[in-house]
């Protein structure tokens, strides 16, 4: 089998860095190679433009390139994390029209793995010492919020027992579109209205039983 990588690293993240016009409904997010350690899941604080903690920001800037902020303040984020994908949806408000800077820390007082290890994918220096701290992408909001285009399901195929439980995770899309043009963009689940119905399955197709029986 191939060697466990020795560094803990950024794989993703959504919006696409560079994007132009997102959805004012996008979900704001990263996805890494190794379990993250919740405890690190920290919105940063800073006490003028320094920073004294946490590991997560998004800054508002002035250009579409971020390189100045309007404020040294993060905006506020709820981020939750989906550890079976090592994903983390950020949560916040985002306002139309307006360039935003995600910033995850990788110093000692940043995100770390579950087993204490330090981000390597850095490529951005937060703090102007020289020396990239963070790995950090940039993108630009639309005017508008995104319809849903489809769901997807984290268990495309599920059997379950009497008494049986399981954990399903919906990603709702939006339409492809410039930002995402194969796959269409990720919408955050939290600012979307899910319907759910379930039924028993009938033997036959199972497509047919869902479009039918399962269907609203």
């Amino acid at each position: 089998p191939p060697d466990r990588p020795a560094g803990f690293r950024v794989e993703d993240n959504w919006p696409r860095t560079g994007c132009a016009n997102a959805c004012t409904n996008a979900a704001v997010g990263f996805a890494t190679n190794f379990e993250i350690n919740k405890n690190t899941l920290q919105r940063a604080i800073y006490q003028g433009n320094t920073r004294v903690g946490g590991s997560l920001a998004m800054l508002k800037c002035q250009d579409e390139k971020c390189g100045t902020f309007v404020t040294g303040v993060s905006e506020e984020l709820h981020p939750t994390l989906n550890q079976e994908a090592k994903q983390v949806n950020l949560g916040p408000a985002l306002a139309f029209n307006t360039h935003y800077r995600v910033i995850v820390y990788g110093d000692d007082n940043g995100l770390r793995s579950t087993d204490n290890k330090n981000l390597v994918t850095l490529n951005y220096d937060s703090n102007n010492d020289g020396r990239a701290d963070a790995f950090s992408w940039y993108f630009t909001t639309g005017q508008n919020a995104c319809a849903l285009s489809r769901i997807e399901i984290n268990k495309p195929s599920l059997a379950l027992y009497e008494d049986d439980s399981s954990s399903l995770e919906a990603r709702p899309f939006s339409r492809p579109d410039s930002c995402s043009p194969n796959d269409g963009q990720p919408l955050d689940p939290m600012k979307m209205s899910f319907d759910w119905k379930a039924c028993a399955f009938k033997n036959g197709d199972i497509n047919k039983e869902c479009a039918t029986d399962c269907s609203a």
